[in-house]
């Protein structure tokens, strides 16, 4: 017995040896450096392998699509690399070449200085099974709600399952449409539709090639695919059979690159569960949310399981050269999957010999049912079962253990996770991986094949940071008053604080700078409003692939805004002579400015001005740190003669002149009086005379609006006074 155990683990010694060997010619495990003095992004990478030329160095911006010449070519021992051409916050992609006298090796990764926090990602396209709404309609909504706080604009699609998938993709598309340049991901929740296409056999089995699971087609929005071409009926199992007609694609490559990030969560027909697809769906929704708000912890770090050490193709470099990126060279290891029954890993790689219910060596569904297996990120490969959409499938079955929340058959081809370094979804490197053309990355064998899939919410990210906690929202004359409990993180640089109005569609950030207190002031907000804030914590974040702004989870908060700050302007004014006293009578301000028509200006609330004679526009601009409003008043100052006309015993009426006519009026007969009325250039505009004057008028009404001087004769003496003509 002790013999045969013995012969156990050596064979199993020189599986994890053979494979390890194959996966490092096939991976260069890149880490990145970043130092601010120079400002340099520094590459350095694993000494497993030797090379057999120079090493080649690419790079190019993050999100382009052609590496262009190589930036340095290294003698064959060289371990690191380092980059002073780079501009702070700008990201970059590089990837570095081996050869060797195994295989070519590469390796790739994201990298910054110090990449910005996005204020927004893109929209959400959920669609829902609707056998699942009613009983789980409290866990979407939170879903929802948990998505839009990590900055997606989630729009929701129900449909059954009985539906067709051409159906389902025209209401998908629609959805698109609304904004086509947006960003986009597409979750699948429950057993929507599922697409068949293409005439394949990834795994080398010819029983089962034909027509694949194949969720691509929801995401190709401007391909043509066919239903008119592929005949093939060879397949042992009647899903996979493909004649013209029958509602499965003719294409075995995606038409075109896809433009959704799409991920499925799909509990169907998995009867080894005892618990039912709500259930488990409820399970999954309930990790998925905890995982998001930190309330369990899994340790950054990869474990890797190859039980096909003797292919060339070295399936463990999905996770090799990929965990080194994301975790860091050091916390990636190899050792049996079924570690991860009792040890933590945030990523996880196992692949061995298939069926649809499992991979040797690795697990089966009967053991997803019954053990927790404890990794987040898992790829698992091997025959069969990467055609998931069948009953018991080991693919899907692995979403129902432990803390695992996403999956995908990473092998044939390889998968693109790099871009998770930095702070990207898994669903951006899903669909990297499946619109890759081999010019980008090395795919190995399967690249834009249909059966490419992720199972799981595209929108998770690796880095996660506990949000605050205690928000409060509330209001007073000052504005809209925020304050949140800090969260038990380390090396917190402060707070993002957004809003939008539930009429709106994304978030805004409103703190430009980072906010370091534990509160906040939207002084703001319009009357009537109903508005949603959210608070995330911000840290600088430094990882194996360089360092980026990340952002915790947001907590968020509502209110309908009741108070009205908008200001409203108004003074009045008291005259006396030529002094007049401003009464400030303007709603809601706290500054003002004051043009008072004759060059002079103040900033008093309520000042008092001394004026000559004459007509003026009196402006008063109020305002407040939201708003502004104006007032004008036209003030008339006339001092001139109205001394002399009071004591000969005249009175002119009304002044200003409104009603076109300009009355004289004497408390005595007076006699041989002359009037003269004067414009502003010193023109006689009206002339008249009275043999005698008790009350006489005279019409003004062909005059302009302005100011004038009427001036009166009387017994040799000359008055004058200052009058106004207005209008209406």
């Amino acid at each position: 017995m002790r013999t045969f155990s013995a012969l156990i683990a050596l064979l199993l010694l020189h599986t994890f040896a053979v494979a390890q060997s194959n996966d490092e010619f096939r991976s260069v495990q890149l880490q990145a450096e970043i130092s601010d003095t120079p400002l340099a992004i520094t590459l350095t990478w694993d000494d497993q392998v030797e090379a057999a030329s120079d090493i080649l160095v690419f790079r190019r911006l993050a999100g382009t699509n052609f590496w262009g010449s190589a930036i340095a070519s290294l003698s064959p021992g060289t371990l690191t690399y380092q980059d002073t051409d780079v501009e702070e916050g700008q990201a970059y992609e590089y990837r570095v070449t081996r050869p060797s006298s195994g295989n070519t090796g590469n390796g790739y990764l994201y990298s910054s200085t110090a990449l910005a926090a996005p204020v927004k990602r893109g929209v959400l396209i959920l669609v829902i099974d609707d056998a699942l709404l009613p009983a789980l309609e409290v866990e979407i909504e939170r879903y929802r709600q948990d998505v839009l706080a990590d900055g997606w604009l989630v729009k929701s699609l129900l449909v059954s399952a009985t539906e067709v998938d051409t159906t389902v993709k025209n209401s998908i598309r629609t959805i698109y449409e609304q904004a086509p340049d947006e960003r986009h991901a597409l979750f699948l929740l429950g057993h929507v539709p599922v697409p068949y296409s293409g005439n394949i056999a990834p795994d080398g089995h010819t029983d089962h090639r034909g027509a694949w699971s194949a969720d691509v087609y929801y995401a190709d929005m401007d391909g043509t695919w066919t239903d008119a071409f592929v005949n093939d009926v060879s397949a042992s199992n009647p899903r996979n059979r493909n004649i013209p007609g029958d509602g499965k694609w003719d294409a075995s490559s995606i038409p075109s690159d896809l433009e959704l990030e799409t991920g499925r969560v799909d509990f169907h027909n998995l009867p080894r569960f005892s618990e039912d697809a709500i259930t488990l769906t409820r399970r999954y929704l309930d990790k998925n949310h905890a995982f998001r708000r930190k309330q369990f912890s899994v340790p950054a770090r990869g474990l890797i399981e190859n039980n096909f050490g003797g292919f060339a193709e070295g399936f463990g470099q999905n996770g090799l050269k990929n965990f080194a990126t994301l975790v860091g060279r050091d916390s990636t290891r190899y050792s049996d999957y079924d570690t991860l029954k009792t040890d933590s890993y945030l990523f996880s790689y196992g692949c061995g010999g298939g069926n649809y219910q499992g991979a040797s060596g690795i697990a089966n569904t009967q053991a997803m049912t019954t053990d927790s297996f404890q990794s987040v990120f898992t790829f698992l490969f091997g025959s069969y079962f990467g055609d998931w959409d069948i009953q018991n499938n080991f693919l899907r079955a692995a979403l129902g253990s432990g803390t695992i929340l996403t999956n995908a058959w990473a092998g044939r081809p390889n998968w693109v996770l790099h871009p998770m370094g930095l702070g990207e979804t898994i669903g951006y490197c899903a669909k990297l991986t499946q619109n890759n053309a081999s010019f980008s990355y090395d795919p190995g064998f399967g690249n834009r094949s249909v059966h490419v899939t992720l199972l799981g919410d595209p929108t998770l990210r690796m880095h996660i940071i506990a949000p605050p906690t205690d928000f409060v929202v509330g209001e007073d004359q000052a504005g809209i008053q925020l304050s949140w409990t800090a969260p038990e993180e380390e090396d917190l640089l402060g707070y993002h604080i957004y809003r939008r109005n539930f009429v709106a569609n994304f978030y805004e950030r409103l703190s430009e700078e980072v906010v370091t207190e534990l509160s906040y002031t939207d002084p703001c907000p319009l009357l009537g409003d109903s508005l949603q804030y959210l608070v995330k914590a911000v840290r600088l974040e430094t990882t194996p692939s360089g360092r980026f702004y990340n952002e915790s989870s947001g907590v968020s908060g509502e209110i309908a805004v009741g108070i009205d700050r908008s200001v409203i302007a108004g003074f009045v004014a008291s005259i006396d002579g030529g002094e007049v006293e401003f009464t400030n009578e303007s709603i809601n301000a706290t500054n003002y400015e004051w043009d008072f028509g004759d060059g002079a200006t103040s900033t008093e609330a309520s000042p008092t001005h001394l004026f000559t004679d004459g007509m003026y526009q009196v402006q008063l601009i109020a305002q407040n740190s939201c708003s502004v409003d104006s007032f004008t008043v036209q003030v008339v100052i006339m001092t001139v003669g109205t001394v002399e006309l009071a004591e000969l015993g005249l009175r002119i009426l009304p002044n200003p002149v409104t009603s076109g006519r300009l009355q004289i009026v004497s408390n005595r007969q007076q006699e041989n009086v002359k009037a003269l009325l004067i414009d502003a250039l010193g023109r006689v505009r009206l002339q008249q005379s009275f043999a005698v004057l008790r009350q006489e008028s005279m019409d003004v009404s062909t005059l302009e609006t302005g100011m004038y001087i009427l001036q009166l004769e009387i017994d040799g003496q000359q008055v004058q006074q200052q009058i106004v003509i207005q209008h209406p």
